[in-house]
């Protein structure tokens, strides 16, 4: 019953994020169009956009990466736990909210961290412990972890370049033009492999207060 539920609400939630990327690609297509509407809006429109998609990636990935580490969590026999398993608990506790109520920033930071989580572990476990031996095994789960998020970014990469090529459809080319520095850091982004993609589209993000 708790694997049905579960898989009940996993649904409902890519339910969820397709419709919120679904109206925000439709609210850029139609402010776009709008007659009064500024060109400057235009790319600000996009913008919006750009960050719903990014929130939604975002929440995607800390799911994965809490859900994983409740995995790990569960796995070790209460009797067995100890540094390790608290410190796990610690960033589980800490995603949950940040989740519900984090920043972008704080969102990027929680999934991202998780490395850091892992690698403090080695100084804090007994290699010999029960405890180190069950988060060991655990710890290849992390190749899955790695999988999903390529799979989130791919969703991600795609709705950008609709959502982009949209907005550069609607602009003049004298506007262009003249924010090329934008629309070249965008080409560099959409051009570029997978490994390459954070820190090309934090580039992109950079120009959003431009605007």
């Amino acid at each position: 019953m708790l694997y049905i539920f579960a898989v009940e609400s996993k649904l409902l939630a890519k339910m969820r994020y397709s419709l919120i990327v679904a109206v925000a690609l439709a609210a850029l297509s139609l402010g776009s169009a709008a007659p009064p509407q500024s060109q400057y809006a235009i790319i600000a429109q996009f913008f919006k956009y750009a960050e719903v998609i990014r929130e939604v990636q975002l929440d995607n990935m800390l799911d994965i990466t809490l859900e994983f580490v409740d995995q790990v969590v569960r796995s070790v026999p209460a009797n067995n736990r100890g540094p390790g398993t608290e410190a796990l608990q610690s960033y589980l506790d800490r995603g949950r909210v940040v989740r519900q109520t984090g920043s972008l920033k704080q969102k990027f930071d929680h999934v991202y961290g998780l490395q850091a989580v892992f690698e403090g572990l080695q100084g804090q476990l007994n290699p010999e412990s029960p405890e180190a031996q069950v988060i060991a095994v655990n710890i290849l789960g992390l190749l899955g972890v790695a999988s999903d998020f390529a799979i989130e970014d791919g969703k991600f990469y795609n709705n950008f370049v609709e959502g982009s090529t949209l907005m550069k459809a609607k602009l003049s080319t004298s506007t262009v033009n003249s924010e090329q520095d934008l629309f070249s850091a965008i080409a560099e982004y959409t051009d570029s492999e997978f490994t390459q993609h954070e820190p090309l589209l934090e580039r992109v993000l950079s120009f959003r207060n431009r605007y």
